[in-house]
Parts: C-alpha cells; structure tokens; sequence
C-alpha cells in the first residue's frame, strides 16, 4: 500500500509537470500572439497618418478649387452689373482679398488639424510598436522546459518526505 501511494504520487508529479509544460507552451503562444496583433496595429496605425496627411493635402486642393470658383464668381456678378473688376483698390479687390485671406485661414486650420491628428496616429503606432515589444519580450521570457523541470522537482522534493518515513530512503 505504502508503494501504490508512492506510485501514485509519481504519477501525479509527472502529471503536474506535464501540465506545467501545456501551459507555459500555451502561455508563450499567446504572448506571440499579442505581439503580433500589436505589430500589425502600429502598421495600420502609421497608414492612417499616412491616409490623414494625404486627404490634407486633397482637402487642400479642393478648398483652393472653391475659393477660386467663388471669386470667379463674385467677380462675374459684379462685372454683369457694371462694375470694373480689374481696378485695383475697388471695394471688389477687397472683398476678393477678404475672401482669399479666409480661405487660407480655413486651409490653415485644415493643416493644423491634419497635422494633429497625423501625430495622434504615430503615436498610437508607437504605443503599439512598445507593447507589441513587451508581447515578445514576455513570450521570450516563457520557457515551458524550466516549468516543467521545476515541478517535476518540486514535486519529488515533496515525495521525500512520505518515502523517507515509509523507510524507503535512509537518512545518514
């Protein structure tokens, strides 16, 4: 009887230590997993300022097309009333110069937000490249051999003590 608990005992030492390794294994796959999936945020991360600086960079366009449509127009209606639209100093000049100013105070803003949200995204790349890092470095830092060992002897240590009083093991 004395045997079959020290059998058993071996048994489940084994067990635990295979267990151990599983989990350690499994452990390790999700850290590489993680790293991973954060690898590929910070790349979709850094496309988006890339995205965000380029749809600037249209908007800008666009918004520069409107303004010189809304001159071409201020200046159509007035010279189809009469005035002279090529005089400089003209109350149309400086509305045409009021209207220019503002949209290159609204492309300004335009840059500055673009440029914002443009940073906001590298740095979210960033953050994402770190933790990506940390993933691996934590995988890395898994190893499901020294697990298993460790119970393996943790748990033979432990069987000393029932064997030794069971007169299996003589003490010196």
């Amino acid at each position: 009887m004395c045997v079959t608990a020290l059998v058993i005992m071996a048994a489940s030492t084994a067990m635990s230590a295979y267990g151990a390794y599983q989990q350690s294994k499994a452990q390790q796959a999700s850290a590489n997993y993680q790293a991973q999936v954060q690898a590929n945020n910070a790349i979709a991360a850094r496309g988006n300022a890339q995205a965000i600086t380029d749809r600037a960079k249209v908007a800008e366009k666009e918004h520069r097309i409107r303004i010189g449509r809304q001159m071409g127009t201020a200046k159509a209606v007035a010279a189809g009333r009469g005035v002279l639209v090529d005089d400089e100093n003209s109350s149309l000049d400086f509305i045409l110069g009021d209207a220019a100013q503002y949209g290159e105070y609204d492309i300004a803003k335009m840059h500055d937000d673009a440029a914002l949200r443009s940073r906001q995204a590298k740095i979210e790349g960033i953050n994402f490249d770190a933790k990506s890092a940390l993933a691996s470095f934590e995988a890395d830092s898994i190893n499901p051999t020294f697990n298993a060992a460790s119970t393996l002897l943790s748990g033979t240590a432990s069987m000393v003590g029932p064997a030794t009083q069971m007169g299996y093991i003589k003490t010196v």
